[in-house]
C-alpha cells in the first residue's frame, strides 16, 4: 500500500510538471500584454468602451440571412441583459446600397430572457449569399452606458 501511495504521488506531480510545461509553450511568442477573447457561438466581436471596462457584441451571420446579436461583458464571459427592445442597425454590403436592419429582442424561456431583459437580438435579412458587410449600431444602452455609432466591419469585428 505504501509504494502505491508512492507511485500515485510522483504520478501526480509529473501531470503536474507536464501541464506546467505545456502552459509555458502556449504563449511562447506572444505579447503578454495583450489577450485575445473568443466568441461564444464563434461570431464576429465588436468591442464597446475601453478594453476590460467595456462590454462586446457578438454578431453572427447565417447562409440563411439570419443575423444574430449578443451582448457581453468585457472579458466575453458572461451574457449581459439589457431592456432595449430593439436594436437599429445600417448595413452596406459589397453588392446593394446601405440597408436599415431592425433587429429585436429575443426571449429564451429556458434562461428567463424576455423583452426588455434579453442579451440576444435577432433579424431576418435578405443577406443569404453575403460574406461580409460594414456597419453602424445607432445605439445601444448597457448598464446606464450610451454607446452611439458604433462601427464594424463583418467577419472581422473592430478589436
Amino acid at each position: 500500500m505504501n509504494i502505491f501511495l508512492k507511485h500515485s504521488v510522483l504520478g501526480f506531480y509529473l501531470i503536474l510538471a507536464a501541464c506546467g510545461d505545456e502552459h509555458q509553450h502556449d504563449h511562447e511568442g506572444h505579447d503578454h500584454g495583450e489577450h485575445a477573447h473568443e466568441a461564444p457561438h464563434g461570431g464576429t466581436l465588436v468591442l464597446l468602451g475601453e478594453h476590460g471596462s467595456g462590454f462586446h457584441l457578438e454578431i453572427i451571420l447565417n447562409k440563411e440571412g439570419i443575423l444574430d446579436l449578443y451582448v457581453l461583458d468585457g472579458e466575453v464571459e458572461h451574457f449581459v441583459r439589457i431592456a432595449q427592445e430593439e436594436l437599429a442597425l445600417q448595413v452596406t454590403t459589397k453588392d446593394s446600397e446601405s440597408q436599415s436592419i431592425s433587429m429585436t429582442a429575443v426571449e429564451d424561456a429556458t434562461t428567463g430572457e424576455s423583452t426588455g431583459s434579453t442579451s440576444r437580438f435577432q433579424a431576418r435579412t435578405e443577406m443569404k449569399d453575403v460574406k461580409s458587410f460594414d456597419a453602424v449600431l445607432s445605439s445601444v444602452t448597457i448598464n446606464g452606458i450610451v454607446f452611439e455609432k458604433v462601427s464594424f466591419s463583418y467577419p472581422q469585428g473592430n478589436e
